[in-house]
């Protein structure tokens, strides 16, 4: 949960850019000046949030952000067009971020062999569990208490259902 939060913070909201850009166009089109206090009022978002949405239009010499004021330059009339494709790129980069915090979370907590896993991932043959890593140890331990031997392959009756780990 707390990487995911984490992960939510490092990449600007979509829709806030949008907001963001759509305002300066409105009140600073080419050649007009906003000052940041009236964007932060009409649009709501935090003061923080609002400055690094703007610094990210202008790190693309989208516009201009001195101090308290913007400034969309004469050459970027399609500032909110460049906005949503850029809005639409934010996008998919959460959900792979998504993703692979699904992958990470899906082979944390398998209960198969995770060099198994690892194998499977990379695409080499799948083979016997390792009997080395922290789940095949437990099967054994578990097995041995029960007086019984750690199965060596999964039973073909007992089909495994673990997700599919993708890691990037």
């Amino acid at each position: 949960t707390h990487v995911r939060t984490w992960l939510e913070r490092q990449r600007p909201r979509p829709e806030d850019l949008i907001q963001v850009a759509s305002l300066v166009a409105q009140h600073a089109g080419p050649g007009k000046m906003a000052l940041v206090d009236s964007l932060i009022a009409s649009s709501g978002i935090g003061r923080t949030r609002l400055e690094s949405l703007l610094a990210l239009l202008a790190n693309a010499g989208w516009l201009e952000h001195k101090m308290d004021w913007v400034r969309v330059p004469e050459t970027c009339t399609d500032l909110l067009d460049r906005a949503r494709a850029l809005a639409a790129r934010l996008k998919s980069l959460r959900e792979r971020d998504h993703q692979r915090m699904r992958s990470v979370s899906a082979y944390v907590i398998g209960r198969n062999c995770r060099h198994e896993s690892m194998r499977r991932h990379f695409g080499t043959a799948a083979q016997r569990p390792c009997g080395v890593c922290d789940n095949c140890r437990t099967k054994a331990t578990h097995a041995a208490a029960n007086g019984n031997t750690p199965p060596s392959e999964p039973e073909p009756s007992a089909p495994t259902h673990e997700p599919e780990v993708i890691f990037e």
